[in-house]
């Protein structure tokens, strides 16, 4: 295993990072029993980054998890650790960033550097949807006005903030995971669209597999083989 030398002492070994090879259940598995331990000794570090990979999928690889199952799982797993901190001690002074990793992969029909954030908190706003544009790095300057610390760059110093979205009284109504619909079980099959290219692939790590072709298969898994993908959308904003 590979990390940085800061991060000596302060990462959990047993948490694996193969795509494919393991589930998320699995790797929320293994933090729910390092979280349990925080529980009963008070020593819940004040920020955790948690990684769950499997929505990258490994294409429609033969013999490994659908596109969609492997979403499945993805998604699931954020569902237990949501419902795990929700039903846990930390909840009242908790907060969940989610954010994807590739802001500018997997384009949806309004720009290809649209993504998600979620903001999981008893502080945030119940049900809401927030339409004010964002930065990646608006979750990170968020998160150090949490935690007390100054700007790290000039990037997020200057970002806008989420704080506006959070509520002075927290509402502390846990989570409930939800089941999946789609059986986490689906495999691909020998004749799926893209399978042989998708068999000579590195899944080993995120963003090793070329990035255009694996969303072209993962869009045929669910639309069928000739169906062809969206052109991405760029929007560019001149800024004075």
């Amino acid at each position: 295993m590979v990390y940085l030398a800061g991060l000596k002492n302060h990462f959990d070994p047993y948490y694996r990072d193969e795509i494919g090879d393991v589930t998320d259940q699995a790797r929320v598995d293994e933090w729910q029993r390092e979280f349990r331990a925080f529980e009963t000794n008070g020593k819940l570090p004040q920020l955790s980054i948690i990684h769950l990979p499997n929505d990258h999928t490994s294409g429609t690889r033969p013999g490994y998890p659908t596109p969609r199952a492997m979403v499945a799982d993805n998604d699931l797993a954020l569902g237990r650790i949501v419902e795990t901190i929700s039903h846990s001690r930390f909840w009242a002074h908790s907060v969940i960033f989610v954010l994807e990793d590739d802001a500018q992969s997997g384009p949806d029909h309004v720009d290809a550097h649209r993504s998600i954030l979620m903001v999981v908190s008893s502080f945030t706003h119940r049900r809401a949807v927030e339409h004010a544009r964002f930065q990646t790095a608006s979750a990170l300057k968020t998160m150090e006005q949490i935690l007390g610390m100054t700007s790290l760059t000039y990037f997020d110093d200057r970002a806008p903030s989420l704080l506006p979205d959070f509520d002075p009284q927290p509402v502390l109504e846990p989570y409930k995971a939800l089941t999946p619909d789609i059986s986490l079980h689906e495999m691909n099959s020998p004749d799926a669209p893209g399978a042989k290219e998708s068999a000579r692939w590195d899944f080993t790590h995120p963003d090793r597999a070329p990035e255009a072709e694996l969303n072209r298969v993962i869009w045929q898994s669910i639309r069928g083989q000739d169906s062809i993908p969206p052109a991405p959308v760029v929007q560019v904003r001149a800024v004075r």
